[in-house]
């Protein structure tokens, strides 16, 4: 079976251009291309956002909520998987109240026409709580992936370690947005290169623009070999292709999809503002770099 990454690797060179259309505004192409074949506008598939209401650092209430779908929508998906953060201390809601939620704004989201299905999930910090997390685990829909974000502080014998426990109980660890995290790019042997950050500043770096920007960019090829042998999985957030995180991790992003590592992509959005933008530059540039369908699959 081909699966996204193999076909990454094999047409880095695809010359086809994606120009999505993303609704009425001065970015506003033609549908001629990746979401559009004729009249039938191709179905992506969002796997990481942050588009519940109230829950965590993402949407404030439902109307930011509504224009969030309304903008998915206009670029083009047909699922989002809704994964607000799981984070002890911080970011506390529990499987039931996702799913509650996903089902309320669901509703709204009907009512106001917009053609988007939702689909509970939730992203689950790797720390010392996550295995109790896991008691009652929330994988994304009914797809098995476990979406997971590794600690600034990991190591990578320690991340191993704890990714294996988590494939021992039957899901398959989908690793949030690698790209931004600095334990994929420590050379083997080494420990992390960032100092010890207290929680406030690790929450500081959740969304785009802020947080303490990474310095290494090459890959740490054998971790990632590994991690890869265990059956873990690997999103990239369309916001790290348009330079939302910074340069480090645009270059990072970049590093990963032409290696062929990410297997799904996901839009980690926080609010409507500027969220547009982002995808349409997001999806042209891993478009240019990967070609029109390693695209389409990283989107299914």
């Amino acid at each position: 079976m081909i699966v996204a990454s193999d076909l990454l690797f094999s047409t880095l060179s695809g010359k086809n251009k994606v120009n999505p259309r993303f609704g009425d505004g001065p970015h506003r192409p033609s549908q001629a291309g990746l979401l559009s074949r004729g009249k039938v506008i191709l179905g992506f598939t969002d796997y990481h956002s942050h588009i519940l209401p109230a829950l965590d650092d993402g949407s404030n209430d439902v109307l930011e909520s509504l224009r969030m779908a309304s903008i998915l929508a206009e670029a083009g998906f047909s699922t989002v998987h809704c994964t607000p953060h799981r984070l002890v201390g911080a970011f506390e809601a529990t499987p039931a109240q996702v799913v509650e939620q996903v089902a309320t704004l669901q509703r709204s989201v009907d009512a106001a026409d917009i053609p988007l299905q939702l689909l509970p999930g939730m992203e689950y910090y790797l720390d010392e709580f996550l295995m109790f997390n896991l008691q009652s685990p929330l994988p994304l829909g009914n797809s098995g992936l476990l979406l997971i974000e590794a600690p600034l502080q990991a190591i990578p014998p320690s991340l191993v370690h704890s990714l294996r426990q988590v494939r021992a109980t039957g899901v398959t660890p989908l690793i949030a947005h690698p790209e931004r995290c600095q334990v994929f790019f420590i050379p083997e042997g080494k420990g992390p290169a960032t100092p010890r950050l207290s929680l406030r500043q690790a929450l500081g770096g959740l969304l785009p623009g802020s947080g303490p920007r990474p310095a290494a960019v090459q890959p740490n090829t054998p971790l990632l070999d590994r991690l890869r042998e265990m059956g873990c999985r690997f999103q990239a957030d369309i916001a790290s292709f348009s330079g939302g995180f910074g340069v480090e991790v645009q270059r990072r992003a970049m590093a990963l999809l032409k290696m062929g590592v990410y297997t799904q992509l996901g839009s980690d959005a926080h609010r409507a503002k500027g969220l547009a933008e982002t995808l349409r530059r997001g999806l042209l540039a891993i478009e240019e770099a990967a070609g029109k369908e390693a695209l389409e699959l990283l989107l299914k």
